[in-house]
């Protein structure tokens, strides 16, 4: 399933959709990753609450970051992005339609065990993180990094974008 998940600008800092953390202000304890699921967590940090400015989608990416604009959702503090590699790119303009400098995007799975590094990748979804990378990299709007990390022999990571 594709999917993203975006929480909008808050009132105060305090949500996080993806990855262990703590949000500004909670004990570590309160953050709940092992044995708990990350809506378990979510809500606890009020962003599952009726009336919390929190959207979190599932479906097709395009499609639901394209609802929320029509909606008229307000600007994002945070937005992942974890969808088919080949449509990353335009993922990230549709994402930069929902930001705000400051706003944090997250773009996972972009090493693909190291075939995005190799000049010889053939896969579709290579080229496409690699472009999403070279796009992210050079885009005038955002500061870029992308961190690895070894899981037993295989290697991934995300792009982490912040909008200037």
């Amino acid at each position: 399933m594709h999917r993203n998940s975006v929480c909008p600008r808050r009132p105060h800092p305090g949500c996080q959709l993806a990855g262990p953390g703590t949000p500004a202000g909670r004990p570590p304890h309160h953050t709940r990753i092992q044995g708990g699921s990350r809506r378990d967590s979510t809500e606890e940090f009020g962003c599952g609450q009726s009336g919390s400015n929190r959207h979190r989608n599932s479906g097709r990416c395009p499609a639901s970051l394209t609802e929320l604009i029509s909606i008229g959702v307000a600007p994002c503090e945070f937005i992942f992005l974890d969808a088919d590699k080949t449509g990353y790119v335009k993922y990230l303009e549709l994402a930069l339609q929902l930001s705000h400098p400051g706003t944090v995007i997250v773009a996972d799975n972009i090493i693909r065990n190291g075939a995005v590094l190799d000049g010889c990748a053939t896969e579709d979804y290579d080229h496409g993180a690699r472009n999403y990378n070279a796009v992210a990299a050079a885009h005038p709007r955002l500061a870029s990094i992308a961190p690895h990390v070894q899981f037993k022999e295989k290697i991934d990571g995300m792009t982490i974008s912040r909008v200037k």
